[in-house]
């Protein structure tokens, strides 16, 4: 199945934090943070040292330690209500999802090719408000 990239619109976050990739058709918020948990497990395993790289994201986000790379993503998206909540406060103007994609967004494309892990936990940390 050929993935395209997406930004989902009515989130006040950083795109770097919420771009990923997701088949053309719906995209509800369960696909939605399953991709983005898939997007950090390929952002650890582009880092020189997974291991030590999976640690220091979950320390930066208050997460518990993570010994496996490849379960990154389940630690800081998917088992992470903290983050959660984070998101849902940023909502505006209702849920935005369900959401139909319908072919790659330049821009969300170029913004995964342009963020490396330790922009990603940044972006993440929405309690700071870094936003683009």
């Amino acid at each position: 199945m050929a993935l395209v990239a997406f930004c989902p619109k009515g989130i006040l976050a950083p795109s770097s934090f919420l771009v990923v990739m997701v088949p053309i058709g719906v995209v509800t918020e369960l696909m939605w943070l399953d991709a983005l948990a898939d997007r950090v497990v390929n952002l650890v395993e582009k880092e020189p040292n997974p291991f030590d790289a999976a640690k220091w994201a979950c320390r930066m986000l208050d997460c518990p330690s993570c010994n496996e790379p490849n379960q990154l993503g389940q630690y800081l998206v998917l088992d992470n209500w903290a983050l959660y909540d984070q998101i849902h406060a940023r909502f505006f103007d209702g849920n935005p999802f369900p959401f139909q994609v319908t072919g790659e967004d330049p821009d969300a494309l170029s913004t995964i090719q342009n963020t490396d892990l330790e922009t990603w936990v940044h972006s993440a940390d929405l309690r700071l408000g870094h936003f683009d």
